[in-house]
């Protein structure tokens, strides 16, 4: 599929943003301008965040939007503006929609038609990139969700906990560092004990 992403973001960016367009293209889909796009993808954090959505139907009227992100948590308000909404994590999207049809029917996708679906967890370590977000910031995803349940934060019961492995994340650190000289590193995530 032809697949572009909302971009509100103009001077740096995001590791969710380039981890999307990143799994898009390691599953064989083309990234385009949205103007040629068969599916518009919109990551929002947060609920506050749903102007963007708003904006990205009006500027593109008949554009299939999909929204995802942690907002997902209350997917029937986004339906006022997105065609569907990702419930979870991005990777099996990109991995099993192929096509425009394929999306519906998915387990993790919810629609004006379709209410109800299965939050995805899954996540491909493997294939994780360690992002540069500005000029001299580095990004890598060490862990998802939290362990602690705190009654209430939505990250705890939104997402499970899940702690990319530690060699892997250890190594690729040390291989980044031994590369570069004054720059930051964020490890993405809510692991305090590592």
């Amino acid at each position: 599929m032809k697949i572009a992403f909302y971009d509100t973001i103009k001077i740096n960016t995001t590791y969710s943003f380039e981890l999307l367009k990143h799994i898009a293209k390691y599953y064989k889909h083309e990234i385009v301008e949205p103007i040629n796009c068969d599916v518009l993808c919109v990551s929002l954090t947060s609920h506050y965040e749903i102007d963007k959505l708003k904006k990205a139907r009006k500027e593109y009227k008949d554009k299939i939007i999909i929204v995802g992100g942690h907002v997902s948590n209350a997917p029937a308000c986004l339906l006022t503006y997105a065609d569907y909404v990702n419930l979870g994590q991005g990777f099996e999207f990109f991995r099993d929609a192929k096509k425009i049809s394929d999306i519906e029917n998915l387990p993790y996708i919810v629609s004006k038609n379709k209410r109800e679906g299965t939050y995805s967890h899954f996540i491909d370590w493997d294939i994780l990139p360690i992002v540069k977000i500005s000029k001299y910031s580095y990004s890598y995803l060490e862990s998802v969700g939290c362990k602690n349940k705190c009654k209430f934060c939505l990250t705890s019961w939104l997402n499970k906990y899940q702690v990319n492995p530690k060699q892997k994340t250890i190594s690729m650190l040390v291989e980044r560092y031994r590369k570069m000289q004054y720059n930051q590193f964020y490890l993405i995530g809510n692991n305090y004990e590592r």
